[in-house]
C-alpha cells in the first residue's frame, strides 16, 4: 500500500501491477484478499489522517489481479485507489484503473471536492467508482467497461 498525505502529487508513468502473496495463519495457507493499493490519507481507528490537495496523474495506471485470482467470485476489498474519510481537494486524471478484485476507486465517508477526469475504468469484480456520503464530486470524460455490478455506485 502506498499512502499519500496532504499536498502530494503522484505521477504514474508506467503500469503498477498488483500481486498478493499467500499467508500462513495457524498452519493454513490463504491468499490476501483485502487491500488498498493507493490510499489518500489513512483511516485510523480514532483520528483519520485527513488528506488535502492530492493529485494522482500521469500516463500510466494500476492493474489489479483479477486474472490471477479465479477463485474470487464475489465482492472483496481489493481497491485500486481509496480515499480515507474527509479527504478534500483531490484530483485523479489521465490514468487507467483496471482488474481490481474489488472496486477501482472508492471513497470512505465525506470526501469533498474531488475531480476524476480522463480516467479509464475497466474489468473489476465490483465497481469502477464507489462513493459514499461524499459531496462536490466531478466525474468527466471517463470511460467504464466490464464490471460485475456497474460502473458507478453512489451511496448516501
Amino acid at each position: 500500500m502506498l499512502e499519500l498525505k496532504s499536498n502530494t502529487k503522484l505521477v504514474l508513468l508506467g503500469k503498477l501491477r498488483v500481486r498478493t502473496k499467500d499467508e500462513v495463519v495457524d498452519g493454513q495457507t490463504t491468499r490476501v484478499t483485502g487491500y488498498d493499493i493507493i490510499v489518500v490519507g489513512w483511516p485510523g481507528t480514532s483520528r483519520p489522517n485527513q488528506a488535502y490537495n492530492v493529485t494522482i496523474t500521469g500516463s500510466g495506471g494500476i492493474i489489479g489481479e483479477v486474472d490471477d485470482r479465479p477463485e474470487i467470485t464475489k465482492w472483496t476489498t481489493g481497491i485500486g485507489i481509496f480515499f480515507a474519510p474527509r479527504a478534500k481537494n483531490i484530483l485523479i486524471e489521465n490514468i487507467s484503473l483496471s482488474k481490481c478484485i474489488g472496486t477501482c476507486l472508492s471513497s470512505s465517508y465525506h470526501a469533498e471536492n474531488v475531480t476524476i477526469r480522463n480516467v479509464s475504468f475497466s474489468d473489476s469484480l465490483w465497481y469502477g467508482i464507489s462513493l459514499t456520503c461524499s459531496k462536490k464530486i466531478t466525474v468527466e470524460h471517463c470511460t467504464f467497461d466490464s464490471f460485475r455490478n456497474g460502473g458507478l455506485d453512489l451511496e448516501p
